[in-house]
């Protein structure tokens, strides 16, 4: 009582992975396109907030000196991309098309090149991301061919 102490391990993680038990953790269950985006917008916004709280977060133990100038550092250029590119894919779902082409271009020009690929579906006009978007659900969905091998999640090729 009256004491503060300082445990020295991270207790919370700022992570997002293929298990967790909310947005797409199970795969795409939305039930439309519209569904989907106007989900993962709020998905973006909140993830956009989550990073910023960890950076004044690690800010803040940087400042009482928990964090050493190279660990903070490191931290903060992980979490700063991190919340970058939800950032950016929150913006290009409602920019214009010109808007999004100088987006992807912006990220491509800091040396993320292999994330600007990954953008790049969302430069199409949104009829057409839509379409490609539909095109992939259908062919992924699809119920697998006679005697197909289960692949390593045990869902079938």
């Amino acid at each position: 009582i009256g004491e503060m102490l300082y445990v020295h391990e991270p207790l919370v993680k700022y992570r997002r992975h293929g298990n967790n038990v909310s947005f797409f953790a199970g795969g795409d269950d939305t039930r439309s396109f519209e569904h989907r985006e106007r989900r993962l917008r709020w998905v973006d916004e909140q993830t956009v907030a989550a990073y910023d709280n960890m950076m004044a977060d690690l800010a803040l133990l940087h400042q009482r000196g928990r964090l050493s100038a190279d660990e903070f550092a490191r931290l903060q250029a992980v979490a700063r991309r991190e919340r970058d590119w939800y950032a950016t894919e929150r913006q290009l779902m409602d920019a214009p098309f010109g808007r999004r082409l100088g987006l992807i271009m912006g990220v491509a020009g800091r040396g993320r090149v292999r994330e600007a690929f990954d953008f790049l579906p969302r430069a199409l006009p949104r009829p057409i991301y839509r379409a490609l978007y539909e095109w992939r659900r259908r062919r992924t969905t699809r119920s697998p061919s006679p005697g197909a091998e289960p692949d390593r999640t045990g869902a079938r090729a």
